[in-house]
């Protein structure tokens, strides 16, 4: 079971990531109005990092899909927590 867990807490974290580049590279299409395909690939780059890749796929969010704050918080900050606390419950991660 834990093995299984653990592969679907991978491919959940790696949906997650291509979420978040879409988000940034839609943002960075509409931010720069540039091609879509160099959005992307500035956007996969700019999605490996922790706190500027939150920040950006919020704000990309907010600006290329009119989302508001508190929804692109929701999706973008809080999900990922929540799904990582179950996670970690789940596969004893937390016990002291």
């Amino acid at each position: 079971m834990r093995g299984l867990l653990t592969q679907i807490g991978y491919l959940g974290y790696f949906v997650l990531g291509l979420f978040y580049m879409v988000a940034i590279s839609a943002g960075i299409q509409v931010w720069f109005r540039i091609e879509l395909i160099f959005a992307f690939i500035i956007g996969f780059f700019v999605a490996q990092m922790p706190l500027v890749g939150t920040v950006a796929a919020v704000m990309g969010a907010m600006k290329a899909w009119n989302w508001t704050l508190l929804y692109s918080l929701a999706v973008f900050v809080a999900a990922p927590l929540i799904v990582a606390t179950i996670f970690g419950s789940f596969l004893g991660l937390f016990r002291s």
